[in-house]
């Protein structure tokens, strides 16, 4: 029997830590820290980064001033059928006396991190600021990824040179020629790897997906791409995203963000979607090859 895939919910918390050291601890009204204390945090929308959240914690919910933020650590919480991840951040520099509301608090007070014990705080929490290790052991994925990314896009080649040099600007399945689906396929590898650059350096952030619909709005006014610099273009796409691949740290590819579809999303698997998507575009060009050789085949040019 398959179990069920745990959903997760991004949230994004703040460390706020005055100069003697004590930490801000409150006690949700509701949710899977109600009754315990543990350092505000807020869930992540989809249209919002963390740090928002973070900066609305802050400013909005604690009446600080917020200062600068800093990232610090993801806890992941379970809670029933799904697993919270907040992205905590340490405000630097921030001022003012904290008030909040009983809306969204029960009680609020400062707590030395390291005399946490009588104190009833969200585990993941307390072990997080009395000074343990929180993150399970990080696998490092680069060369099953770079294989996978490596083989794929051989694959896609192979498939394309397979087809006639003379077929590859002709329209084989009714609205692209074989060089649309290079340039296509190019456009929305640079658009993931730039994306998942940007996902990796910003804890939170969310997934924006490529734009289809501008995207095939572009190809129809743009000039159709020659056999050359529509294979050119997959190449150069290819080798930057291997090179922004091994530029990211193993915990930057574990990052965990929202996802307007999944819900959340990791680094990792963004970079993993680039193989699968040069997969379906392989399986699309030999279809292509099959429609060249019937055009050949009757006489076709």
């Amino acid at each position: 029997m398959m179990t069920a895939e745990r959903l997760m919910i991004v949230a994004a918390g703040v460390r706020i830590r005055r100069n003697d050291g004590q930490v801000l601890l409150v006690r949700h009204r509701s949710g899977i820290a109600a009754g315990r204390w543990s350092v505000p945090f807020a869930a992540v929308a989809d249209d919002e980064v963390a740090e928002s959240v973070a900066t609305r914690l802050l400013r909005d919910v604690l009446r600080l001033d917020p200062g600068l933020l800093q990232f610090a650590e993801t806890l992941t919480v379970p809670a029933g059928d799904e697993d919270i991840v907040i992205n905590v951040f340490d405000a630097i520099g921030w001022t003012g006396e904290p008030r909040y509301s009983g809306q969204d608090f029960d009680d609020a007070g400062w707590v030395d991190s390291a005399a946490l014990d009588g104190v009833d705080v969200q585990p993941e929490v307390a072990a997080w600021l009395g000074g343990h290790s929180v993150s399970a052991p990080i696998d490092d994925p680069h060369d099953e990824i770079v294989q996978a990314l490596i083989e794929a896009c051989a694959e896609l080649l192979a498939a394309y040179d397979a087809i006639p040099v003379t077929m590859r600007e002709r329209l084989l399945d009714g609205t692209l020629a074989p060089v649309d689906v290079l340039h296509h396929l190019a456009a929305r590898e640079a658009y993931t790897a730039d994306e998942a650059l940007r996902f990796a350096e910003t804890p939170g952030h969310p997934w924006r997906e490529f734009n289809e619909d501008q995207a095939e709005a572009e190809r129809r006014i743009r000039r159709r791409l020659s056999d050359a610099e529509a294979r050119s273009e997959v190449v150069a796409a290819h080798d930057d995203t291997l090179r922004i691949l091994d530029a990211l740290m193993p915990e930057q590819l574990a990052h965990i963000g929202p996802h307007p579809r999944r819900g959340t999303t990791a680094v990792r698997d963004q970079f993993t979607a680039i193989a699968e998507y040069d997969r379906e575009r392989t399986d699309q060009l030999r279809a292509m090859l099959d429609s060249a050789r019937r055009l050949l085949a009757e006489g076709g040019h």
